[in-house]
């Protein structure tokens, strides 16, 4: 069990807490915007939470949100957050770590920074951090994208050759995200979200893999029963 000092808590409760959920543009389901006010209420009485960060498409005008993803930013301890949703991804990083993490491009944390909408936060904490990072931030790695693009093409390969067709096309989506942000860091383009890099590739001249992913998005709009 994790502790900390009663009264750092106290005054950490007393921090002024804001919570915004208009930067939320769209949910991907009913179940994950009850799920997630919930969450956002109790944060307000969890003196650990810094900040939470929306990420990805639900932040940005774009006509499609499969999922939500929010960052956390935590002290003293890390968090349970009781069994999010499916379409609910968290990714929580100590405050301590974020400028290490920063400085050394963190592509999720860089993606905050950079794009994603602040939901709550105690004290300015993350307002005052991205106020100091926002024109220093260095571009997520190439490598790392190619070697998580590897990855998911094995994993896609080892899927199709058992038929698991729709965890297969998951993968070729993942595959091709990463092939993607690897082309476009290489052209000094930080990434947007999965739904408009098939627009930022097409203004670098990468038509090929543009096409593929918003053929692979599509067909997984179809197969879910999407329309936009």
């Amino acid at each position: 069990m994790c502790t900390s000092g009663m009264k750092d808590k106290v005054e950490t409760l007393n921090m002024t807490a804001t919570v915004n959920l208009e930067c939320i543009r769209q949910w991907p389901s009913e179940n994950a915007r009850e799920w997630s006010r919930k969450f956002f209420r109790s944060a307000e009485k969890q003196p650990n939470i810094d900040a939470i960060i929306v990420v990805g498409s639900a932040a940005r005008d774009v006509a499609e949100s499969a999922d939500i993803d929010f960052v956390v930013i935590y002290n003293t301890c890390k968090l349970n957050f009781n069994g999010p949703p499916i379409d609910i991804d968290i990714r929580a990083y100590n405050r301590t770590d974020v400028q290490r993490l920063l400085s050394n491009g963190h592509d999720l944390l860089g993606w905050a920074i950079r794009m994603g909408c602040v939901v709550f936060e105690r004290g300015h904490f993350w307002t005052d951090l991205r106020n100091a990072w926002l024109n220093r931030l260095v571009l997520p790695s190439v490598e790392e994208a190619n070697t998580r693009a590897a990855k998911a093409e094995k994993l896609y390969q080892d899927l199709r050759a058992i038929g698991d067709k729709d965890a297969a096309d998951e993968q070729l989506i993942t595959k091709l995200t990463h092939l993607a942000r690897a082309s476009l860091i290489e052209a000094g383009i930080f990434p947007a979200s999965r739904p408009e890099l098939q627009y930022q590739l097409q203004s670098i001249g990468e038509k090929e893999i543009a096409q593929k992913l918003a053929d692979a998005l599509e067909r997984r709009r179809k197969a879910w029963g999407m329309s936009y």
